[in-house]
């Protein structure tokens, strides 16, 4: 090009030229074109008037590849545009680093002096509910730093995993802050906190980055201390050191310039003979690759793993104690790397947040009108405790200016970012069989994948079929909850939020199992009443036969018991812990409300339909709902009675656990029906909140008085001890037991 100065533009440009400050909208238009930038970037170029001090300033500041790409530059000419403004030499260190000084002086001469980057959540949500996961993980590895020196080989790697939302990265986050400021701590004092993610903002490339992992992750480091706090992207940051790095470099290394830039800093860092270094890898499954071989398909996350675990390996001259900490979406992986090749673990599991955790999480974000609007805490139960959907509700709440809310619209609202976040059109076979498991919270085994099957009595219905050996191009439930379609407990079973069973059964509705959970759902979101429960009561009868009986079918026809069935029952005889429902018969999937009482005046037989309806009587009647089964010990009547108490710390009443209407009910069956084999009468309670130890055993008592009565069945929130401390027994609820006792609502 011409010489030019701060007067004059220049009138030829060749592809070596850099931007100058003086250089005008114009100039820099031609030099776009000259180094390959297409028309239509070109034009976005032209249009916000970007001139030669912009892009010096914006290059200086770290921001200009974001910046142009922000505009509406692609990212190829974004990238073109950064390459050609950094000449080759750029910095005051030309060659491979042979020392941590190389490497410091490097970074502050090009970058200055680091800041520190913002958090990845960027989340208001008070971290609630979480003080026992950080205990455990200060013991874990308190242990490891009292064991000696010379003991330290091959020792234990960190991994949490959950579901997308659950609060992984934050527990990332907030681990350094923790052990620093823990009272007490017999922690070094002196610490390093590095996060760093396979995911947001420094994605793993499986194509550039599969040969050498270690590279990889050092890149991750130094970008994350030294140019992520000046909002220089990644991508443009590896450009530039990758002249730099030798293939033998290692996270020591890079940690150690690290601590040079500390105790450049402050001296007294030089004088500690130990430094804990908190080292977070977060989704770790960005690793993985897609492959049907499964040793294929984690070969770069077991090549991350081996290099990672050399950290803790005990090194005499080394001052840094390593504390590592994997994070992610699938379990199964990782621990299936870590364990096959003799790496020791301990897995920290992250549960969902309690109705209690939760409900103060609320207030302290939405403030204590709104938190108790009754809408709005129908709304926040539909949660189910999981962080990610909470935030989401939180954030429509605060965004209407509403004087009056409606749950249904909040839960529209909620949903409609989730599908944008976990689109679940593609995984609708699946559906049904996930509700399943979440359902009956049946142990979820190696073998165990949602599949399709279908049932005889439901052409609709499916459930899932085990695999001898499972088939890696197959979705898991690992592979589900990576998708943020479910999440997996620390005892290996599936949990839906009331959202995620909402947003599945008004995509696919069409079994009698969904019908009865789209029936319930659209319950639950209105104002509750004693009929209201009730209904509930029946439906969810239908919806537990139906997902048991789903399960025994795909189980190779195992039949289930009432152990399984009603567990956590509050009062649950012993005797009939091993009985079984038969698989051979239709199960329960209609719920009939008879225009006479029942049974005091109609046809049992042709009510019960054959033991696939349940009786709902309208008020008045004997018992509120009962229904036939086959059991293997002959045919058993259900005779229940409903019992709905207002008010959040109500218990019941004496006289609501009163048996004799169940006897009277009994005999009336016994007359009515033409099955005249021996039948067995079951009474049950069921109850929206605390039964007493008192009740609980006078109702014994009762019991030992009927007449062809001789087990009875009491389910309920729970009950109290002596000290008014709540016992829970809402394990026949689940997953609605968050909301089995009514909310305390003004008329």
């Amino acid at each position: 090009m011409n010489i030019d100065n701060n007067n004059t533009q220049p009138t030829i440009f060749n592809d070596i030229d850099i931007p100058k400050e003086h250089w005008n909208n114009e100039s820099v238009r031609k030099w776009c074109k000259v180094i390959g930038i297409p028309e239509n970037d070109i034009l976005i170029i032209s249009k916000h008037e970007l001139d030669g001090f912009w892009l010096i300033f914006k290059h200086t500041s770290g921001n200009l590849e974001k910046e142009l790409n922000d505009l509406g530059v692609s990212l190829p000419s974004s990238a073109r545009i950064l390459a050609k403004f950094i000449p080759p030499t750029q910095g005051t260190f030309v060659g491979k680093w042979e020392s941590t000084q190389d490497l410091l002086k490097w970074m502050i001469n090009r970058y200055g002096a680091p800041k520190p980057p913002a958090n990845e959540t960027g989340t208001e949500m008070p971290l609630m509910g979480r003080d026992m996961v950080l205990q455990d993980i200060y013991t874990k590895i308190l242990t490891r730093y009292q064991i000696p020196n010379r003991h330290r080989d091959n020792q234990p790697l960190l991994v949490v995993a959950g579901a997308p939302g659950i609060g992984k990265t934050r527990i990332l986050e907030t681990i350094g802050n923790y052990l620093h400021t823990k009272k007490d701590s017999q922690l070094p004092k002196y610490q390093i906190n590095i996060n760093i993610s396979l995911g947001n903002g420094s994605n793993w490339d499986p194509y550039s980055e599969s040969s050498n992992p270690n590279i990889a992750l050092c890149k991750r480091v130094l970008w994350r201390y030294f140019a992520n706090g000046h909002h220089v992207p990644f991508i443009g940051f590896c450009r530039e050191i990758n002249s730099m790095l030798k293939e033998t470099t290692t996270l020591d290394f890079c940690f150690s310039a690290i601590n040079d830039h500390l105790a450049s800093l402050d001296p007294t860092m030089q004088q500690q003979q130990q430094i804990l270094i908190n080292f977070g890898i977060d989704e770790f499954q960005k690793c993985l690759i897609e492959s049907k071989d499964v040793v294929q398909r984690r070969s770069i996350l077991k090549a991350v793993i081996q290099s990672v675990s050399d950290l803790l390996v005990f090194l005499p001259n080394t001052r840094f104690f390593y504390n590592i900490i994997f994070s992610g979406t699938i379990l199964e992986d990782i621990t299936i790397i870590i364990g096959g090749y003799s790496i020791p673990y301990d897995f920290i599991p992250l549960r969902l947040l309690n109705l209690d955790e939760y409900m103060k999480i609320s207030e302290t974000i939405l403030g204590t009108q709104k938190s108790n609007d009754n809408d709005i805490q129908r709304a926040i139960r539909f949660m189910g405790g999981w962080p990610r959907p909470l935030e989401i509700l939180f954030k429509v709440v605060r965004n209407l200016t509403l004087i009056k809310y409606d749950t249904s619209n909040l839960l529209n609202r909620v949903e409609l970012e989730l599908n944008k976040r976990y689109p679940i059109t593609s995984i609708e076979d699946l559906l049904p069989s996930i509700i399943v498991y979440s359902v009956t919270q049946t142990v979820i085994r190696p073998q165990d994948k949602p599949q399709m099957v279908t049932l005889p009595q439901d052409k609709l219905q499916m459930v899932i079929r085990p695999q001898d050996t499972p088939q890696p191009y197959e979705r898991s439930f690992g592979d589900l909850q990576s998708f943020g379609f479910l999440t997996i407990t620390s005892d290996n079973k599936v949990f839906l939020p009331l959202i995620f069973l909402r947003r599945y059964t008004y995509l696919n509705n069409k079994s009698s199992l969904l019908k009865s959970l789209h029936y319930l759902i659209q319950l639950l979101e209105k104002k509750s009443s004693w009929e209201e429960w009730e209904n509930f009561n029946c439906h969810l009868e239908i919806i537990k036969h139906q997902s048991y009986h789903s399960l025994s079918l795909m189980n190779e026809s195992k039949s289930y018991s009432l152990r399984e069935y009603y567990k956590s029952a509050l009062f649950f005889p012993p005797i009939l812990a091993d009985s079984t429902f038969s698989t051979k018969v239709d199960t329960l999937s209609i719920c009939s409300f008879p225009t006479s009482r029942c049974p005091e005046n109609c046809d049992i037989d042709q009510q019960c339909q054959d033991g696939t309806a349940i009786i709902k009587n309208d008020k008045g009647g004997l018992v509120d709902m009962f229904y036939n089964a086959k059991l293997d010990i002959g045919t058993a009547y259900f005779l229940g009675n409903v019992k709905y108490t207002d008010g959040s710390t109500a218990t019941l009443k004496t006289k609501d656990l009163d048996l004799t209407n169940y006897g009277i009910a009994s005999e009336h069956i016994v007359k009515k029906t033409s099955n005249k084999q021996q039948i067995k009468f079951i009474p049950i309670v069921y109850s929206n909140h605390f039964v007493t130890a008192l009740m609980k055993n006078n109702f014994n008592d009762q019991l030992k008085k009927i007449i062809k009565i001789t087990e009875a069945i009491i389910v309920c929130r729970g009950t109290r001890d002596n000290n008014n401390v709540p016992q829970p027994h809402d394990g026949f609820y689940y997953p609605f037991q968050d909301f089995i006792y009514k909310l305390e609502e003004s008329v």
